[in-house]
Formats: C-alpha cells, sequence, structure tokens
C-alpha cells in the first residue's frame, strides 16, 4: 500500500495543471479513519475541486479540517448513511473558512471561499 500511496503522491507532484479528483473506493475500507489520512496525504496542494465518497460524517470533517486549499468538495454517501444536517451546518459554522452548502440526495456539494476575518 505504502509504494501505492507514494507513486500516487509523485504522480500528482507532477501533474501541476490537475485542478480536480474525483475519488470512488466504494465504501471499501473498514478503517476509515485511516483511509481518511492516506487519502489526505495524497492530495496535492494544486487540486481545488474533490469528489469522495464518504461513510460518516467524521469522514466529511476530516477532509474539510485537513485540505484547506480546496474551493469544493461533493461528498457522496450510501443511501442506508444518514447525516444529521443540523450537526453538519453547525461544523460549517466553526471552519474558519466562509462555506456555503447545497444538500442533493446522497450528496453534500460544499463550496469554500476565503478565510473569515476574525474580530
Amino acid at each position: 500500500m505504502l509504494n501505492t500511496v507514494t507513486n500516487i503522491s509523485l504522480l500528482f507532484d507532477k501533474t501541476l495543471n490537475l485542478r480536480s479528483l474525483l475519488l470512488f473506493d466504494y465504501w471499501a475500507a473498514d478503517n476509515c479513519m485511516k483511509r481518511m489520512k492516506t487519502i489526505c496525504s495524497i492530495i496535492s496542494r494544486n487540486i481545488k475541486h474533490l469528489k469522495i465518497r464518504v461513510k460518516n460524517l467524521d469522514d466529511i470533517k476530516y477532509i474539510l479540517e485537513h485540505l484547506e486549499h480546496l474551493t469544493s468538495v461533493t461528498f457522496e454517501y450510501a443511501q442506508i448513511l444518514t447525516i444529521n444536517r443540523e450537526d453538519f451546518i453547525e461544523f460549517l459554522a466553526t471552519l474558519t473558512r466562509i462555506s456555503s452548502l447545497w444538500d442533493n440526495q446522497y450528496a453534500l456539494h460544499v463550496w469554500l471561499g476565503n478565510k473569515k476575518n476574525i474580530l
């Protein structure tokens, strides 16, 4: 697995014009947090738009907290997953960036702007 991650990271480093990335692993991994850490470690700063499948709200939070260079993210989730939208909206308010949200059937679309001015 380590060689795969290293090779993907090297590939992203050589494709500086790449701005959008779609990751669909069909919810294969059981250890979500390890999977999220691995995914976040390979996504280079030139990636601005991400579309990814998630297993839970913790996956979403982890991505938004660790990939601050993204300007938009679409989170797709399984039909059996219910995301408490109120909890998610409260979480968005805690981010240091301006954000907006569009909720679609089995997907959350998040647009992220500049850092908020905190006085």
